[in-house]
């Protein structure tokens, strides 16, 4: 949205911004603020979260977790690529298809980090810090390339007439990658590995047998 569409189109520090947004901040809002159990008005959607979330059920640890894990990491590193980043700069339709991508994947992937009714975890906690630390290190390595590239990382960045160089831009596109990376996936990593210290069993299991949906439904539903 304006005005961070527009300057994301002419500063690399703004499309990192956006960036960063789209493809962490709103996957976990999503899944942190809208458990299905309570769209009320969308009965569909619910019932079909509730058989999605049964199915997930019968295959669960680190394997089962692991595509949902590659697909969010591709995810991740295909919207950055330069001559992606360059379309994105210039079609609006694709900056489009970017949120859906991050809205449809990146909530599968924080649907086995965080709880979210009908979805829970399928790893333990100590599986879900290392889950939660791949894309973390992943932005923070793509960042380190695009603040020290010595030229321009991104095709079509122009800063004719401003007083902001394109090394400094991309020095602070770099700052803003790792402080919200940061911000996003450390909360997760330290709150799973303090629970893999401190109790054996697996903290998501009550939780899981609490859940509304687990309770067999009656043949009126």
């Amino acid at each position: 949205m304006p005005p961070l569409e527009s300057a994301a189109r002419h500063y690399v520090v703004f499309e990192s911004l956006q960036y960063a947004l789209v493809a962490l901040v709103v996957p976990a809002l999503v899944v942190l603020g809208g458990p299905l159990d309570y769209l009320g008005a969308f009965k569909t959607l619910s019932v079909s979260g509730k058989r999605l979330a049964d199915r997930r059920e019968l295959r669960r640890g680190a394997v089962a977790a692991a595509p949902v894990l590659g697909a969010y990491v591709a995810a991740l590193t295909v919207w950055q690529l330069p001559i992606v980043v360059g379309g994105v700069r210039s079609d609006p339709v694709l900056l489009v298809a970017e949120v859906a991508t991050f809205v449809v994947v990146g909530s599968a992937f924080w649907s086995e980090l965080v709880e979210s009714a009908p979805f829970a975890p399928r790893t333990r906690g100590a599986v879900r810090a290392g889950i939660a630390v791949g894309p973390m290190w992943l932005i923070w390595v793509m960042a380190y390339f695009i603040g020290f590239a010595r030229s321009a990382w991104f095709p079509g960045f122009r800063h004719a007439g401003s007083t902001l160089s394109t090394i400094a831009d991309q020095q602070l596109a770099t700052g803003v990658l790792w402080f919200v990376s940061a911000a996003v996936f450390l909360p997760v990593i330290f709150v799973n590995f303090i629970r893999f210290l401190t109790d054996d069993e697996n903290p998501s299991e009550e939780i899981r047998k609490s859940l509304p949906h687990r309770r067999r439904a009656s043949p009126t539903m």
